[in-house]
């Protein structure tokens, strides 16, 4: 996969599982699917990480989320 599509994918699951925790814990419930697309996430990112060539990790994102919307575009 390339790096945009994996860091745009891992970002967004991150932040799904964030608030899928958060929303568990407020509810006083157990959170079961949270910690799980924390996991997808991070190994998401990891990979995004380690198939990117050289330092400019963080200023690659927005050009990456701007790749992958027009790739849905197209």
């Amino acid at each position: 996969m390339p790096f945009d599509l994996l860091i745009v994918l891992g970002l967004l699951t991150l932040a799904f599982g964030i608030l899928a925790c958060l929303s568990a814990f407020a509810d006083q419930r157990r959170p079961v699917f949270g910690p799980l697309l924390l996991l997808a996430g991070a190994v998401l990112v990891g990979m995004a990480v380690a198939q990117h060539p050289g330092p400019g990790l963080l200023t690659d994102i927005p050009a990456a989320f701007i790749q992958v919307a027009a790739r849905i575009v197209n």
